[in-house]
């Protein structure tokens, strides 16, 4: 069974279909009950008048369209509400943790400076390597 969208009858139809091979193109091709050809393409489904004009499919697409839907997108946090609030957490720990990281790069630029033992140049380099190396200072 195959479903078709009969433009002359408007109707969504599901039926027994002839699989056609013309020149490379595959299509299946069916009659509605008054006798209008119908056409689903399978090459080409981009072309298929199906995906655009079809009842059903649209009232699938949008059943599902909240099931697509992504956290930047409008209605994430109404409809996906405990997952919005994870996201949320997780972004406010991710800032508290680079607070956290500066305030400790400076306060140990801060001690490291006033020791007298460095410069600021190679305060800068100790910095850079740790944070390449993913350590932290202090």
């Amino acid at each position: 069974m195959i479903s078709f969208w009969c433009k002359i009858c408007s109707l969504d139809l599901d039926l027994e279909a002839e699989k056609v091979s013309v020149m490379g193109d595959e299509y299946f091709r069916a009659k509605c009950k008054r006798g209008h050809k119908l056409v689903r393409y399978i090459t080409t489904k981009s072309d298929d008048p199906y995906y655009h004009l079809s009842k059903k499919m649209r009232i699938q697409r949008q059943q599902f369209s909240k099931d697509l839907i992504q956290p930047g997108q409008e209605g994430f946090q109404l409809i996906y509400k405990k997952e919005w609030d994870k996201l949320e957490k997780a972004r406010e720990e991710l800032e508290r943790k680079e607070i956290a990281k500066k305030k400790s790069r400076d306060e140990f630029y801060k001690k490291y400076a006033a020791s007298g033992t460095g410069n600021r140049e190679n305060v800068k380099r100790v910095l850079e390597l740790e944070e390449q190396y993913g350590r932290t200072t202090g």
